[in-house]
């Protein structure tokens, strides 16, 4: 077997002969080729058959998470097929969902592996405090951004956020992730510990919360998609949230206020919920997050031949 084989056949696991026999001829196949859309409609109905299938009414915790893995999986060709053809196919699907049923919603600080409605974190302590007080707009907080908002009619750009202690399960990837997301199903996935073990912070998390809702949003809704500006858009929402939350600290920082009652940074891990932690936080957002970020909006500005000290929101004319 060549090196590519090897490859194809880990990414391709989950898949069954016939499906992997589809999958393996579609990513090798120049969209000129005579079979294309043979293989290009039978890709088509692989994801399908896993939508449908995780909207199932029956379906579990664990299924919906097996056909996350598949569809992660074959998530890099999802850009062989029109944008409007994903669309299309990810809408009918959905009109075969059935919601998750709890009796209340779950708390991801409780559990090491929680599923729910995206729109259900705000009923979540902590995470209602805290991302009511970042604002990435006018009268748009990072919350409403999240879970969405009835009385100003902002629906949330994901449906589902699942939390678990490591992603690595659910995602391909020979690195440690914090965040990832699977698109068609709407579904973000965030890791609320570092590799060490240790929770992680508000605002880094808060990054991957805005980043992968950005992410989901404009794959499903914005014009004249690429993905350069897919990922380019998104970092550039998750880039404005953590100058907001810099912001905010250095405001509260300056008056003196209280961290941990007006801006609970480490709720998760309240012991470094305190000033000399949060000028490590501070220190490293400014020194290393945000200018690593700004870099590669400014890479992919050069690419679009835009400015490259442009980071307003651009798609394609």
């Amino acid at each position: 077997m060549t090196d590519l084989g090897k490859l194809l056949a880990q990414q391709f696991e989950p898949f069954s002969d016939d499906e992997r026999d589809i999958l393996k001829n579609f990513v090798q196949m120049d969209k000129d080729a005579k079979d294309f859309k043979h293989y290009k409609e039978g890709f088509l109905k692989i994801l399908y058959k896993d939508l449908m299938n995780f909207y199932k009414w029956d379906v579990t915790h664990e299924d919906r998470t097996n056909i996350r893995k598949r569809l992660i999986r074959v998530s890099g060709l999802f850009f062989q097929v029109p944008i409007e053809e994903l669309r299309s196919l990810s809408s009918k699907a959905k009109l075969s969902q059935k919601k998750i049923v709890y009796d209340s919603p779950p708390n991801p600080m409780e559990a090491e592996n929680v599923e729910m409605h995206s729109y259900d974190l705000k009923y979540i302590e902590g995470f209602n405090q805290f991302f009511a007080r970042v604002f990435i707009d006018v009268n748009l907080s990072a919350l409403d951004y999240i879970t969405g908002n009835r009385e100003k009619r902002i629906y949330p750009h994901s449906q589902y956020i699942v939390f678990r202690k490591s992603i690595q399960e659910e995602v391909l990837s020979q690195t440690y992730l914090t965040a990832s997301a699977e698109p068609l199903t709407q579904t973000q996935l965030i890791s609320l510990y570092n590799p060490d073990g240790t929770r992680r912070d508000f605002i880094t998390i808060g990054f991957d919360l805005i980043y992968e809702s950005a992410f989901i949003d404009f794959f499903h809704h914005a014009p004249n998609l690429t993905p350069v500006t897919l990922s380019r858009n998104a970092h550039i929402m998750g880039y404005t949230f953590l100058e907001a939350a810099l912001t905010r600290l250095s405001d509260l920082k300056k008056s003196g206020s209280s961290i941990e009652k007006e801006f609970p940074v480490y709720f998760l891990d309240p012991l470094h919920n305190n000033y000399s932690k949060i000028d490590s936080l501070m220190q490293f957002m400014a020194d290393s997050l945000m200018p690593q970020i700004a870099e590669k909006i400014r890479q992919w500005n050069t690419q679009l031949s835009l400015d490259a000290r442009n980071f307003d929101i651009y798609w394609h004319d």
